[in-house]
């Protein structure tokens, strides 16, 4: 029987399989973006897109676990460092939001539109328990999973650059420019925070992965490159 110590050779159907999971990994942190910027049902996206995409998921990983023990880590690892990035986001987000007042905290927003609450009044508590919850589990956890599904353990430079990309094109949202100048908060300001704070996400996350990931082949190498790497336990 395959255990986590039994060498595995990547082939294109596991690596195709593995950007499939990466993928559906981005679905509630795409439906989050439909429904802040286009004003779609967040509540009809994650019933009828959300909850599918992670059924998918958990089909694909028992696929993928079933080739090799050593693959659980790449979802494994990703979630755990995404959960921690997102953690590491807040440390300097919330200050910055409730403290200093640079930059105006938008995850509440997330609640309000899962459970219908009119935008624009004070969240309920509800409102910011979903939001967050939303944030940490459906964005945070399995965008972190997705980066360790596609680039394993890969070097913590990785992470930034990805999560400093993501802060960039986050800063540079209509709708999140819209928020910060229509509550008054100046945008220069607002936008530093918000990739400073992607950028501490990113150096979590990337650091995370390299150090407790225990396969090293890039996803997108295995599947274009028609590559068979070997992956054994990697020693850290």
């Amino acid at each position: 029987m395959l255990d986590a110590r039994t060498p595995f050779r990547w082939d294109p159907t596991t690596g195709l399989a593995t950007l499939a999971a990466a993928a559906l990994c981005l679905v509630p942190a795409a439906g989050a973006l439909a429904a802040w910027h286009l004003q779609v049902d967040l509540a009809a996206v994650l019933r009828w897109a959300v909850l599918p995409a992670l059924l998918l998921l958990g089909a694909l990983e028992v696929f993928l676990v079933n080739r090799s023990p050593l693959l659980f880590n790449r979802l494994a690892a990703g979630l755990a460092g995404g959960l921690v990035a997102t953690l590491g986001l807040d440390l300097v987000r919330l200050p910055a939001a409730y403290l200093f007042h640079i930059v105006p905290d938008v995850v509440p927003t997330l609640g309000q539109l899962a459970l219908g609450e009119t935008i624009g009044i004070a969240p309920s508590l509800a409102a910011y328990a979903v939001g967050y919850g939303y944030s940490y589990l459906l964005i945070g956890a399995l965008l972190g999973a997705a980066y360790s599904l596609v680039l394993g353990k890969s070097h913590w430079q990785r992470g930034l650059a990805a999560s400093l990309a993501a802060g960039l094109a986050f800063a540079f949202l209509p709708q999140f420019q819209l928020t910060v100048v229509g509550m008054g908060f100046d945008l220069v300001a607002a936008s530093t925070v918000v990739v400073t704070a992607f950028a501490a996400a990113g150096l979590l996350l990337g650091s995370l992965v390299q150090r407790f990931g225990r396969t090293e082949a890039n996803a997108f190498r295995v599947v274009f490159l028609r590559t068979t790497e070997v992956e054994e336990l990697a020693v850290h």
